[in-house]
């Protein structure tokens, strides 16, 4: 599935149509909603996981690939 957020594109691959379709629809609900999007990831910001809700082995690998 591919969309864009301010003229940058994204892409994510999904196992069956279905799957695609309920994303799809997730990220029409959000723009409807007004939500921001996120320039980096194209989802809406409220998806993203803070630093202070992020479970230790995913702050850590953030951590290493800013790092590194």
């Amino acid at each position: 599935m591919r969309w864009a957020v301010d003229g940058k594109s994204f892409q994510r691959g999904h196992r069956t149509k279905v799957e695609a379709d309920h994303y799809r629809s997730l990220l029409l609900v959000a723009q409807r909603e007004g939500q921001s999007f996120d320039e980096e990831s194209g989802e809406p910001t409220a998806w993203s996981i803070t630093d202070s809700d992020m479970p230790l082995h995913h702050w850590v690998r953030k951590w290493l690939a800013e790092s590194w």
